[in-house]
C-alpha cells in the first residue's frame, strides 16, 4: 500500500492508492476549499507587535503563509523588523500597512529579501531561497515609488522624484529641482555643477597667435595678453591708444627699416609691443603681421607689422 504524501510548495495532501477510505471527502474539501483557495485568492491580515514574525506552510492544513495576499498591520518597531516567509516556491502580494512608517523587510531565513516602503504593496516571489520582486518589466502607467535599479529604456513621462544615478541619454525636458552633478565641469574656466546658472565672461589670452584672423567681436572681449604675433591679421578697430610717426614717415618706435607709404601722424597701436616693430605701412584696413621682407599682399589701407 502506498503512503500519503504532500505537494512540495503548497502542502496539498496526495493520498496513496487505496488509502484513507471514508476520509476522501474531508481531504478533498481541505485540499480544494482551504489549501488551493488560499494559494489562489487567499487574503490574510498579519499583525506585528514591534518584533519580527516567521510564517510557515503546514502540510494539509490552514496556513497564513499560503495566502496569496498578506496585509501587514500593527507596529514594526524599527527598520530591522522582518517578515520571514517559508522557502516554498510561491508568489506573494505583500502590503506594508503598518502604522509606524517603517519599511517592511521580507525574506526567508536562508536568503536575501526586499524592503517594502510603508504604505505600499509589492508582488514578490520565493525562488526556494530568496524573496525577490516578481516583476521586472512594465508596460503602461506605473504609479508609486520605484525602488531599485532600472535596466533598459524608459519611454514616456516620469512624474516624481528621481534619487540615484542616471546612466545613459535623456531626451526631453527636465522640470523641477536638481541636485549637483557628481563631477562638476568647467565651462570657459567657470565651474558648473548643474545647480545654478553661471555667467561666462568672454576672455581670450594666448602666448602665441599664428595665422589667425581675429573676429570683430573680439573687440568687446577682455583680451589683455597677446604675446608674440607671428602672422595673420588684426582688425584695426581692435587696437586702442596710439604711437607717433616722425616727419620722415618712420615710426618713432621702429628699430630699423623704412616704408615710403608711412605718413606723419598717430596710429592706434599701443597693444603691440614695440619690440616686434621694424617697419610699418599705415592705413585704415587691417594689420598684417609678417616675418621679414617688404610688405606683401594686402590692399589699400592695410597696415603691415614686419619683425
Amino acid at each position: 500500500m502506498a503512503f500519503d504524501t504532500f505537494s512540495p510548495n503548497l502542502g496539498i495532501l496526495l493520498p496513496g492508492t487505496g488509502n484513507d477510505a471514508g476520509s476522501w471527502g474531508n481531504y478533498t474539501n481541505t485540499n480544494l476549499g482551504t489549501i488551493i483557495e488560499q494559494a489562489i485568492s487567499g487574503y490574510v491580515i498579519q499583525v506585528f507587535n514591534n518584533a519580527s514574525i516567521t510564517l510557515t506552510i503546514a502540510n494539509g492544513a490552514d496556513s497564513t503563509a499560503r495566502n496569496m495576499y498578506i496585509e501587514c498591520q500593527g507596529t514594526l518597531g524599527g527598520a530591522t523588523t522582518y517578515l520571514y516567509l517559508p522557502t516554498n516556491k510561491k508568489l506573494y502580494l505583500v502590503f506594508n500597512n503598518t502604522s509606524d512608517a517603517q519599511p517592511l523587510n521580507v525574506k526567508t531565513v536562508l536568503g536575501a529579501g526586499v524592503s517594502i516602503p510603508n504604505g505600499y504593496r509589492a508582488l514578490l516571489v520565493c525562488d526556494g531561497i530568496n524573496i525577490q520582486m516578481a516583476q521586472s518589466y512594465f508596460i503602461g502607467a506605473f504609479v508609486g515609488p520605484l525602488v531599485g535599479n532600472v535596466l533598459g529604456n524608459v519611454t514616456g513621462n516620469v512624474t516624481g522624484n528621481v534619487t540615484g544615478n542616471l546612466t545613459g541619454n535623456v531626451t526631453g525636458n527636465v522640470t523641477g529641482t536638481t541636485t549637483a552633478l557628481a563631477v562638476a565641469h568647467s565651462i570657459n574656466g567657470v565651474p558648473f555643477d548643474g545647480t545654478a546658472d553661471i555667467t561666462i565672461t568672454a576672455v581670450a589670452s594666448a602666448s602665441s597667435l599664428s595665422g589667425t584672423t581675429l573676429a570683430p567681436n573680439v573687440v568687446n572681449s577682455s583680451l589683455t595678453t597677446i604675446g608674440t604675433l607671428t602672422g595673420g591679421q588684426i582688425p584695426v578697430g581692435f587696437l586702442t591708444g596710439s604711437f607717433t610717426t616722425n616727419a620722415n614717415g618712420l615710426s618713432t618706435v621702429a628699430t630699423s627699416g623704412s616704408a615710403s607709404d608711412v605718413t606723419t601722424g598717430t596710429l592706434p597701436l599701443n597693444v603691440v609691443p614695440a619690440s616686434v616693430l621694424k617697419q610699418a605701412t599705415l592705413g585704415s584696413g587691417v594689420i598684417n603681421v609678417q616675418s621679414g621682407g617688404s610688405p606683401s599682399g594686402g590692399s589699400d589701407g592695410d597696415i603691415f607689422l614686419i619683425y
